[in-house]
């Protein structure tokens, strides 16, 4: 962060021009939380790809899938990221026909032997003003329902 600092005051200085450009500054240390929410009255096993933070080292780790989170009905899972894409896979357990639901995608991934297809989201660049921004834990909330459709 010095050395970003340091560099932009001595090309402001030197060529009255910023070498370096404003969203290189913008999007330093934003993080997200996604809320994944079940919404339905089953229990729902979900698989997570995305680059994680962790508050406790102030490290932005690289791509992992984490699986499976198993929520029941009105359950919340929350897990924060620091970049604006991330991909997401979900299944209900069966209901008392045999019959599962399924939140896919067309981004594959094989899971404990199994392919599944991820969802991408992308946060749009414009989260600052369309995200709620949570000033106690310093983050900006996405929120996922999954939902019956």
């Amino acid at each position: 962060m010095t050395k970003l600092l340091l560099g932009l005051l001595f090309s402001l200085f030197v060529t009255g021009k910023s070498t370096i450009s404003e969203k290189t500054i913008k999007h330093e240390h934003v993080i997200f939380k996604l809320n994944i929410k079940n919404k339905i009255k089953r229990l729902i096993s979900v698989a997570i790809v995305m680059m994680p933070y962790n508050r406790a080292t102030d490290v932005e780790e690289d791509w992992q899938t984490k699986a499976w989170y198993n929520l029941s009905p009105g359950e919340t899972l929350s897990l924060e990221t620091w970049n604006r894409i991330f991909y997401y896979y979900a299944e209900s357990k069966p209901d008392f026909f045999g019959a599962k639901l399924y939140w896919k995608g067309s981004k594959y991934r094989t899971i404990d032997g199994e392919e599944c297809g991820f969802k991408e989201i992308k946060i749009n660049s414009d989260f600052r003003s369309t995200l709620e921004y949570d000033s106690e834990s310093d983050c900006y909330i996405y929120n996922l329902n999954l939902v019956k459709y």
